[in-house]
């Protein structure tokens, strides 16, 4: 099983987590909380990675990730 997984993430680069993430964390989360948006903590981790990396994201779930400006959203 576990050779499975490490065969269906090969492609995918690994992202470290970093300071510049972190920071774009926090510039999100005041965002929505000033909007009272405030739900999904690991959605606004993806976001603030993307964000840094200059890519977009693509979800079934536009809701959450819409109401981070500047994230290009993309539905399958």
């Amino acid at each position: 099983m576990h050779q499975d997984w490490m065969q269906l993430c090969r492609p995918y680069p690994i992202l470290s987590w970093d300071l510049e993430i972190s920071w774009r964390f926090g510039e999100i989360y005041r965002a929505v909380v000033a909007k009272g948006q405030l739900r999904g903590g690991n959605d606004m981790w993806i976001a603030a990675t993307a964000l840094t990396h200059g890519f977009g994201v693509v979800t079934n779930n536009q809701k959450e990730f819409r109401r981070v400006e500047g994230l290009v959203v993309e539905t399958f």
